[in-house]
C-alpha cells in the first residue's frame, strides 16, 4: 500500500514518528536480523560475492548514484570488510519496514476500499496474514460462486500446510481438468517477505470478479473465455513464519520450511524460485549451493514441494502464461533470467515487448 503525493508528507511524519517511539535494536544481537543499507557509487568491484542483496538492487537500477537494501548480517559485514563503507540506514530492517507499512496503511488503506466489500487491509502492517488471505479467498468463492472456486489443495509442505490454488472463470468451467478454455496461472508470495504480492493478486480477482457479477463487458467476456488459476501463497511456510515472528509486518524471511541453516530464523529454507528445473544451478551467481544463503537452490532441481506444486498445476492445466508475482524492483521481467545475455526468439521478444508496454504503460514500470 503506497501513500498518494497529497499524503507523503503524513506517512513520513507518522513513519519518524513511530521509528522515534520504537527501541533501536542492534543486529549483532540477532543473528539472523537484517538491516537497511545505503551503498553509494562508485560500485566496489565483485558486489555480487559481498553481497547478492547489494548486486541485485544495483541491477535494478543501474544509473543510480545511491541504492538502498536489505542486508544480513554476514553480507554486510562482508561489504564492509570489502571496503565497500555502506551507510547503515536502520539497524532492523523488519523494524523498519512494519513502521512504514503502518504509516501507509493509516494513510491510504481505505481507499482501494470496494463499494458493498471490505477494505482491502490486513493487521499485518496492511496486509493479509495467511488466515485472513484464507478468509477473503473463501469470502469470494461464497459471495460469486459461479466465478470463484473453493480452495484446491494441490500437496503440503515441509510444515505441512495446504499449498492451494483457486480457478476463476465462468460456471468454474474446466477447473478440474484440462479444457479447451485458455488458462493462465498467477502466483503470489513464492518470496515469502513479499506481502504487496498476494494483495494485488486478491485485488485484482476481486476488481474482476466482482465487474463480471455487475455486468460488465470486458470482465464477463474474459471470464467466460479464459481460466484464471490464483496461487496466492506459493510459499506457506515462509509466510506463517514471517506472520508468527513480526506480526506487525516486516518479517524478512524469503525461503521455504526446510531445515537447512544451522543458525535457524529467517536464514533457513530453500529459495523457491531458484529450484526450478529449467537451467537448475546454471551457476554459483544467480543461485547458491550453501543452505545459509537467501539463494539457496536445494538439494535438486523441484526438491521443493513449492516448485512440485507450481509443475503440477502446470502440467495438469497447460497455461498458456504464467505470471509470478513478486515485490521487488519496480519493473516487469520475462526470460530469461538464469543469464542476463541470454537471447528470446525474435518472435517470442517481440510478443513480450507487445504485452509489457501495455502492462506498464500507467505505472511506468521498466521491462526487459
Amino acid at each position: 500500500l503506497v501513500a498518494t503525493e497529497n499524503n507523503k508528507h503524513m506517512a513520513s511524519m507518522m513513519l519518524m514518528l513511530m521509528l522515534m517511539l520504537s527501541p533501536t535494536l542492534v543486529a549483532a544481537q540477532n543473528a539472523s536480523m537484517y538491516s537497511l543499507l545505503r551503498l553509494q557509487a562508485p560500485w566496489p568491484s565483485g558486489v555480487g560475492r559481498l553481497s547478492r542483496a547489494a548486486a541485485r538492487a544495483i541491477n535494478e537500477e543501474p544509473h543510480a548514484s545511491t541504492v538502498e537494501f536489505a542486508a544480513s548480517p554476514i553480507e554486510r559485514r562482508r561489504l564492509e570488510e570489502g571496503g565497500a563503507a555502506p551507510t547503515l540506514v536502520h539497524a532492523d530492517a523488519s523494524q523498519f519496514f512494519a513502521a512504514r507499512a503502518a504509516a501507509d496503511t493509516m494513510v491510504e488503506a481505505r481507499r482501494l476500499e470496494t463499494s458493498g466489500a471490505p477494505a482491502l487491509l490486513g493487521s499485518m502492517g496492511g496486509f493479509y496474514t495467511p488466515a485472513e488471505v484464507q478468509a477473503e479467498m473463501r469470502r469470494l468463492a461464497e459471495m460469486y460462486p459461479t466465478y470463484v472456486s473453493p480452495a484446491k489443495v494441490i500437496t503440503h509442505s515441509n510444515d505441512g500446510l495446504p499449498i492451494e490454488f483457486f480457478c476463476v472463470t465462468a460456471d468454474l468451467e474446466g477447473c478440474d481438468a484440462l479444457s479447451s478454455r485458455p488458462a493462465a496461472l498467477y502466483t503470489a508470495l513464492v518470496h515469502a517477505r513479499e506481502p504487496a504480492t498476494v494483495m494485488c493478486i486478491i485485488a485484482f480477482v476481486r476488481s474482476m470478479v466482482e465487474q463480471a457479477a455487475a455486468g460488465h463487458h470486458e470482465a464477463v467476456a474474459l471470464l467466460s473465455q479464459r481460466k484464471l488459476l490464483i496461487m496466492p501463497v506459493a510459499n506457506p511456510d515462509g509466510y506463517a513464519w514471517n506472520a508468527k515472528t513480526h506480526p506487525r509486518g516486516g518479517g524478512m524471511k524469503r525461503k521455504n520450511g526446510r531445515h537447512t541453516c544451522s543458525r535457524g530464523g529467517a536464514d533457513d529454507g530453500v529459495d523457491p524460485n531458484r529450484n526450478f528445473g529449467y537451467k537448475y544451478a546454471f551457476d554459483n551467481l544467480g543461485s547458491s549451493n550453501l543452505g545459509c544463503s537467501e539463494e539457496f537452490r536445494g538439494a535438486g532441481a523441484f526438491s521443493e514441494p513449492e516448485t512440485q506444486a507450481i509443475r503440477t498445476v502446470t502440467r495438469k492445466f497447460k497455461p498458456l502464461a504464467i505470471l509470478h508475482w513478486h515485490g521487488w524492483g519496480n519493473d516487469l521481467a520475462f526470460p530469461y533470467s538464469y543469464d542476463w545475455r541470454a537471447k528470446l526468439a525474435a518472435n517470442e521478444l517481440g510478443l513480450f515487448q507487445e504485452f509489457a508496454s501495455e502492462m506498464t504503460a500507467t505505472n511506468g514500470y521498466a521491462y526487459g
